[in-house]
């Protein structure tokens, strides 16, 4: 079947585009699981090796909160 010229260039970029945006997504999606797997792991090295233990836990939950805030910023 005949398809205009331009028609067809619509069709590739559209095509491209939509590849373009498939791939940022599946990006994001494996550093969100990368850091769902990592984060038991984040959260004990947390408990081991940052967090003092004379302190209250309203106290322990602030040092957790922003050690998570560092580590999902970087």
């Amino acid at each position: 079947m005949w398809i205009s010229p331009e028609f067809k260039i619509y069709l590739m970029k559209e095509f491209e585009r939509l590849k373009d945006e498939e791939h940022r997504q599946q990006g994001w999606d494996i550093k969100r699981n990368l850091v769902k797997i990592n984060y038991r792991i984040y959260t004990d090295a947390m408990k081991e090796n940052l967090i003092p233990t004379e302190i209250t836990p309203h106290q322990m939950n602030q040092i957790y909160a922003v050690e998570s805030v560092i580590m999902l910023t970087k």
